[in-house]
């Protein structure tokens, strides 16, 4: 009697296991910031200007965020700030005066990674050339796809009016990185991303789901003992 409810058991967890692992996440867009935990370019602590294949900046919550260009040839990536004219630049747009952000210089997509995991990352977006454009925002766990969102917008200089993309995961704190690209628009790999917003890390739902097998154990193991 024993050994049949505790194959019961295991046969019980292994289920709940499978069944977790086929879940697929739920990705939804969201059109404005959620939160203060804010990824601010300026933290990268280079001057504007600086071109290089990778930056690391810091989010207000104390995670990393590394961004990087595709193809690391001589013309990388480079850390821009919006200007309040459409003469004098370094990037004339729609981002806030004063606003840090990473160009491609046309060697998009651009990949952002962090330390933690998120429910939800979104941005800033730009494409570099005046015009209508669609961005897009993939989310992984790791190297694993979860989903992705796509947006429409229209570059040009309104300095405060940028387009703003994010993603929510519905299904708990599982964004580790994302790949900003466009879809539709005037120079699918030239655009811009600037201050990021992250959601609050929340614990795993796996370590959520052990405890609760654990409980489960505990449970059969005194109703076997009576």
């Amino acid at each position: 009697m024993k050994s049949t409810k505790k194959m019961m058991l295991m046969l019980l967890a292994m289920f709940v296991l499978a069944a977790f692992s086929a879940a697929q996440a739920s990705v939804i867009l969201v059109t404005a910031p959620i939160g203060g935990n804010i990824v601010d370019w300026s933290t990268t602590g280079l001057p504007v200007g600086t071109q290089a294949h990778g930056f690391l900046a810091f989010s207000t919550g104390g995670d990393t965020a590394t961004a990087t260009v595709a193809n690391p040839v001589t013309n990388k990536g480079e850390l821009v700030q919006q200007s309040n004219s459409a003469i004098v630049c370094p990037w004339c747009g729609n981002f806030a005066v004063g606003e840090d952000a990473i160009w491609t210089r046309a060697h998009g997509p651009l990949t952002v990674s962090f330390g933690n995991g998120y429910n939800f990352v979104g941005a800033y977006f730009q494409q570099n050339i005046y015009g209508a454009f669609t961005a897009k925002l993939q989310v992984f766990n790791g190297n694993n796809p979860i989903g992705s969102v796509t947006e429409s917008g229209v570059s040009d200089f309104a300095p405060g009016t940028a387009m703003f993309i994010g993603a929510l995961d519905t299904t708990g704190a599982n964004i580790t990185k994302v790949v900003f690209s466009e879809t539709a628009g005037n120079g699918l790999t030239d655009f811009a991303v600037a201050t990021m917003y992250l959601g609050t890390p929340e614990p795993g739902t796996l370590v959520l789901l052990g405890s609760g097998l654990v409980g489960l154990a505990g449970f059969a193991r005194r109703r076997i003992s009576r």
